[in-house]
């Protein structure tokens, strides 16, 4: 419902994109295609936590990129477009590194 009245949705997540948040997505892209709650398109932005290195990034940026690229073959079978529904773009990524430094004794 989130992504029905939004114009900015943060997802907060620990460690990686994952097929598991891609299917979380997919199905409130179904939901909001079957319930016509395409008023708004939300922009997506993912905050990963806890990530080790700073080269990181491009590794999630080809994880995000290929995760857009399964949502819009799954909804082909919806009367709209992943576009139509939300927004992901290559801005839509944040890296943030752990809060509590490793402490070695």
């Amino acid at each position: 419902m989130a992504l029905a009245c939004s114009d900015l949705v943060l997802v907060n997540h620990k460690g990686e994109i994952s097929t598991v948040l891609k299917d979380l997505l997919e199905i409130c892209l179904y939901a909001m295609d079957n319930l016509k709650l395409s008023q708004n398109q939300p922009k997506i932005a993912f905050v990963l936590r806890d990530q080790r290195e700073a080269t990181s990034f491009q590794a999630q940026q080809t994880c995000l990129l290929k995760m857009d690229a399964a949502l819009r073959d799954a909804i082909v079978s919806c009367e709209k477009e992943v576009d139509d529904l939300i927004k992901i773009g290559e801005d839509s990524l944040f890296l943030l590194k752990s809060a509590f430094s490793d402490l070695q004794t």
